[in-house]
């Protein structure tokens, strides 16, 4: 008999991560929303940006393509771009151990609850 595990889309995520990451003490919530939330932002910022006139898809790279003088202007309509830009832009990490700030406000809020 093969202890092998069959997974389903109707197994619950829990189940799936506790099978799957036995003693990484994931939960879905948050880090399942919380991976989901980025998800949803970057796909409605690429939404938006091709719902604009300029902008494409290049299939190949699987990138959004346009003219810099089209994202620039598309960029500048959101008033924080640059703000956010001096906090992140210079702090993007790459690769396996990159992390971001939702990461590190999971990291404060597990031991902000170990601590009480």
């Amino acid at each position: 008999m093969s202890s092998e595990v069959v997974y389903s889309r109707k197994m619950a995520p829990e189940t799936m991560l506790k099978v799957k990451l036995p003693n990484s003490g994931l939960k879905a919530s948050p880090h399942i929303e919380s991976r989901v939330k980025t998800l949803k932002g970057k796909y409605g910022a690429l939404a938006d940006a091709l719902s604009q006139s300029g902008f494409g898809w290049n299939e190949e790279e699987m990138m959004l393509v346009c003219e810099k003088s089209i994202f620039d202007a598309w960029a500048k309509s959101f008033p924080h771009y640059y703000a956010l830009g001096e906090i992140y832009g210079k702090d993007h990490g790459i690769g396996t151990n990159a992390r971001n700030a939702a990461d590190d406000e999971e990291d404060v809020r597990r031991d902000d609850a170990s601590v009480h």
